[in-house]
């Protein structure tokens, strides 16, 4: 009988240690920056794993990450830019959200890279995976992927400058009816089609479409290797 109340007495006292160890281990990685008001800088140097930027309210950049023993360094020089590394060759899945104006430089071995609703300049470089960018209102963007598709879909601004990039992957973009742009497609062994778009031909054959829309206020330059292009209009 004494046995049988010890028992009783040791197991809320087991679970009890149970719940607390239990937002340890949920918590993960999380980690804040205050930026400047148009947003400032962001550089992210990525192994595996997908890397999702979004808007944030205010002027904070904010890093988390589901593993609780993610391998990030996360740093802001003293100019503002915040800067954050991925170390090791865990699959680590990152979301940051950071003000609309950032500039990004985003760099992934392996996983999916996504961009929305962002107003700064883009630059992002993937060796495997594919690279989503929607709800885009930037004058730069410069995205490539070696093995992986790319997809834009957002505004073209006057004096803009849009290049969309894969050697293996398919490039689509979908942009605004009124957009006013020059067009330079290559695909060497895929297909290009522009239909969806009226415009002013220079140049059309099976591997390069040259043409321009409106009075070519930006350049939308759209490449391949071995996958198809795709240009829509919304």
């Amino acid at each position: 009988m004494k046995r049988i109340l010890w028992e009783k007495k040791l197991l809320p006292g087991v679970a009890l240690m149970g719940l607390l160890t239990l937002p340890a281990l949920a918590q993960g990685y999380n980690k804040s920056f205050r930026v400047p008001a148009d947003g400032g800088s962001l550089e992210v140097v990525h192994k595996i794993g997908s890397v999702s930027v979004n808007v944030a309210e205010g002027s904070t950049v904010t890093v988390t990450a589901r593993q609780s023993d993610a391998r990030i360094s996360a740093t802001q020089s003293s100019q503002g830019k915040v800067r954050i590394v991925v170390e090791g060759n865990a699959a680590i899945d990152l979301v940051i959200n950071a003000p609309t104006g950032t500039a990004l430089d985003l760099s992934c071995i392996k996983g999916e890279v996504t961009v929305r609703n962002m107003s700064g300049p883009i630059r992002v470089r993937n060796t495997e995976g594919d690279i989503l960018l929607s709800g885009i209102r930037s004058t730069r963007v410069d995205v490539g992927s070696s093995d992986g598709n790319v997809s834009f879909s957002g505004d073209v601004l006057p004096g803009g400058s849009y290049s969309l990039k894969s050697f293996s992957g398919h490039v689509s973009a979908i942009l605004p009816a009124s957009a006013d742009f020059r067009l330079i497609a290559s695909s060497n062994q895929g297909g290009i089609d522009v239909s969806s778009f009226g415009m002013s031909l220079n140049k059309q054959t099976d591997k390069q479409v040259e043409g321009t829309r409106g009075e070519g206020r930006a350049t939308v330059t759209l490449w391949t290797q071995q996958g198809t292009i795709h240009l829509k209009r919304r």
